[in-house]
């Protein structure tokens, strides 16, 4: 999948992004509103091959911009929908 995304720009690579939601919805989060408070969890941060001193994961705002330029394409939006 290309990243539409300015490189220079770029902190959590999309491929990340998309792991991180799909970790959350495995664990009950169905929406990405609780990315804030599990950006910092351990446990996630381990199951995305980081250690949990490392920095922290993408936030609820950048899981939302990750699925915007889809939406422009008329493509899926909101990781499923229509």
């Amino acid at each position: 999948m290309k990243d539409p995304r300015a490189p220079e720009r770029v902190v959590h690579r999309l491929a990340e992004i998309i792991r991180f939601r799909m970790l959350m919805i495995a664990a009950g989060y169905e929406d990405g509103n609780d990315a804030d408070s599990l950006r910092a969890d351990p446990m996630f941060k381990l199951a995305l091959d980081r250690l949990p001193s490392d920095e922290e994961l993408c936030s609820q705002s950048t899981i939302s911009a990750a699925g915007k330029p889809a939406r422009h394409t008329g493509a899926v939006d909101d990781w499923g929908g229509r």
